[in-house]
């Protein structure tokens, strides 16, 4: 099965790709091991980047009539001290202006594959668990227990236990823990639906996290670091259930709430210095888009924002490559160029803060000054509502 680019991965980034190369005369296959709809462990907050991608795909309008989805604000940020900072960027001015979206994750996923199912250019095989990759001169392979796909371009997409990985490993060294559950009748949102991040001496540089979902649902979990887990020889699932009980300001939100599935966990490649390395974003005929390239941001652990921008940004690359015949780094290099020009000043400036994070002294004097001081307050929303 003869292919011009595989797309190993069916999440954001790699829809994000397919969708952005749906309006050229590549021939396509975008293969994932899941079946769709799929439980998808990870929150469904969709940052306003995630939203900008989606209006620059032309399909924003379609996710408002496609899914139930909860119009959120912003963040309430509580501090171990019980501090609480609210970022809310809701303009009355401008009531169409939603900088946030909050859903199900498996009805995002799924609605972006329905997404692709309309290009004529794409073909898309679920159910299909890539397990060998070969990539030589002049062409790419990968195979499953029945399927062999043949390319001149590979792209992973596949997340963080990416199969290319196997064959091209990162330079990354940090993988944070990210752990959720769903829960009905949680109480105490705000009236624009903030998520809320609950910084706990627990859980520091993370956080634990709360947003509402449609249908009186919430979901509910934990982000912090290998370090910190380690450190404090924690049980996440455990971690999640005393904090609900025994929290004073969180468990009183939870007296009438029922848990509805289970608390399950995930790895995180954070965006970190190395990721912009030139070895762990391509190579001679294959990319690394979304979580498999490392991009989820390293203070709030969100990842859609930036793998929806990574399939766009390869999506450019990859027209350039081909177009030109440079399968190789240097014909590439427009992607890394595209991901520094956005992400590397923020980069800085979340690793900081990540560092900050971890003593609860000056993470605490820190939240104190940004809620005092309009300015800090004013420059930090500026980073938060990001483009």
């Amino acid at each position: 099965m003869e292919y011009d680019i595989l797309i190993i991965g069916a999440g954001p980034s790699g829809c994000s790709l397919a969708l952005h190369l749906s309006k050229t005369d590549l021939k396509i296959a975008l293969i994932d091991k899941e079946t769709f709809p799929r439980r998808k462990v990870c929150g469904g907050a969709l940052s306003e980047r995630a939203l900008n991608q989606l209006k620059e795909l032309n399909i924003y309008e379609n996710l408002l009539n496609s899914i139930s989805t909860t119009k959120s604000y912003g963040l309430r940020v509580f501090t171990p001290k019980k501090e609480i900072l609210e970022f809310n960027f809701k303009d009355h001015s401008d009531k169409d202006n939603i900088p946030g979206l909050l859903c199900e994750r498996s009805d995002f996923d799924n609605f972006l594959i329905n997404e692709v199912k309309k290009c004529n250019n794409v073909n898309i095989f679920t159910d299909v668990k890539i397990s060998d990759i070969k990539i030589n001169k002049d062409k790419v392979y990968a195979n499953s227990k029945d399927r062999s796909f043949v390319g001149k371009f590979i792209v992973g997409a596949d997340g963080a236990n990416s199969i290319l990985r196997t064959k091209y490993p990162s330079y990354r060294k940090v993988s944070d823990i990210g752990i959720s559950c769903h829960f009905k009748n949680v109480s105490g949102f705000h009236n624009d639906n903030l998520i809320d991040m609950y910084f706990l001496n627990e859980t520091l540089p993370g956080y634990f996290w709360i947003f509402k979902l449609p249908g009186n649902k919430a979901n509910v979990g934990v982000y912090t670091t290998r370090e910190c887990v380690n450190k404090n020889k924690l049980n996440l699932k455990a971690l999640i259930k005393q904090i609900i009980s025994n929290h004073p300001e969180i468990s009183v939100r939870f007296n009438n709430a029922e848990q509805i599935d289970d608390v399950k966990g995930w790895k995180l490649p954070i965006l970190f210095k190395r990721v912009f390395d030139r070895n762990n974003l391509y190579g001679h005929r294959y990319l690394f888009i979304g979580d498999s390239a490392s991009l989820i941001d390293p203070v709030t652990g969100e990842g859609i924002g930036n793998a929806l921008l990574s399939g766009n940004y390869a999506a450019t690359a990859i027209k350039e490559a081909l177009s030109s015949g440079a399968y190789y780094r240097k014909g590439l290099e427009i992607y890394r160029n595209l991901l520094l020009k956005k992400l590397k000043y923020e980069l800085k400036i979340h690793l900081y803060g990540r560092n900050l994070f971890k003593n609860k002294t000056i993470l605490e004097f820190c939240f104190s000054l940004i809620k005092n001081l309009k300015l800090i307050n004013l420059q930090i929303s500026k980073r938060l509502y990001k483009y």
